[in-house]
């Protein structure tokens, strides 16, 4: 009989301890749930439950401590949790940068003597007009560029506008000016630098040739004005005795000074620089004439 009231009492604790247990488990079921969290980029924090997530696009968080249902648009959120999960807003890949596009051709520069060539490029012109004594007007034309590179150059030059270029540099005369939009790929450039000295002994000579030639003319009419005759012991003119016109002098003066212009105009011409352009490898060859016209730059 003791053993049996043993029994039981050892039956009724196991059946006490399991209805415990039980009655245990559905109180850890209904235990809060972790709060949901979206983080702004304002640094504000909204906790509650997160209704819809639409990645890139929006959330929808219901509040916990207001119960207001709130939908944040994704480039405001700075990061998303749902309990101890942490799910940031993935960020856009940012793009390789992009190799810039050389653009023109590749302009090589040879020159046929040691100088120091530079290309320029013409980025502007200007003409001023002014009064001068006697009611008349001058004009005088001027440009504005800059220095696009230095001989031997190699480099990319755009000139798909059809902007001027011209040739030029410290100690070297200014070239004729010429465009590069009838150009693609690479282009040789064969400049023969010109000499300041040059020019400005060409425009020496031309001077002096004027004044020659402007001195002859004036003493042809004088030396074909008959001069005064011989006289005889009674005061008459003696016939005949008129000496000849000497026109020795004039034609000497437009001979010299016809000679020093022509001189001057080449020596002009040739101390400015020349250049040839030409495609390098493969294509037409193209030739510009640099003695086709003068631009005066001021």
């Amino acid at each position: 009989m003791p053993q049996l009231h043993l029994s039981l009492r050892c039956f009724l604790s196991f059946l006490l301890c399991a209805t415990l247990a039980l009655s245990g488990t559905p109180a850890l079921a209904r235990a809060p749930a972790a709060e949901d969290m979206v983080n702004l980029k304002n640094g504000g924090i909204i906790r509650g439950k997160i209704l819809e997530l639409i990645p890139d696009e929006s959330v929808t968080i219901e509040s916990a401590a207001t119960g207001e249902r709130r939908t944040y648009p994704w480039s405001d959120v700075a990061g998303v949790e749902r309990g101890s999960q942490a799910d940031a807003p993935p960020q856009a890949e940012a793009p390789p940068p992009e190799r810039p596009r050389a653009r023109g051709s590749r302009i090589h520069i040879e020159t046929t003597r040691d100088a120091p060539v530079q290309l320029f490029e013409v980025t502007g012109e200007t003409i001023a007009t002014g009064y001068v004594s006697g009611g008349g007007t001058v004009a005088m034309r001027g440009i504005t560029y800059r220095s696009v590179c230095r001989a031997p150059c190699d480099q990319p030059v755009d000139g798909s506008n059809g902007q001027p270029f011209f040739f030029g540099g410290d100690g070297v005369t200014g070239s004729r000016r010429f465009t590069l939009s009838e150009y693609s790929g690479d282009v040789l450039a064969t400049v023969k630098p010109g000499r300041p000295g040059l020019r400005v002994g060409g425009l020496l000579a031309m001077s002096f040739g004027l004044v020659g030639i402007a001195t002859g003319a004036v003493l042809f009419p004088i030396a074909r004005s008959r001069p005064s005759p011989e006289y005889s012991p009674d005061g008459l003119p003696i016939p005949g005795s008129e000496p000849p016109p000497n026109y020795t002098p004039a034609i000497a003066l437009l001979i010299s000074g016809i000679a020093l212009f022509g001189g001057g105009i080449a020596m002009y011409l040739l101390g400015r620089t020349r250049f040839k352009l030409e495609p390098r490898g493969l294509g037409r060859r193209i030739r510009l004439d640099p003695a086709a016209g003068l631009t005066a730059r001021f």
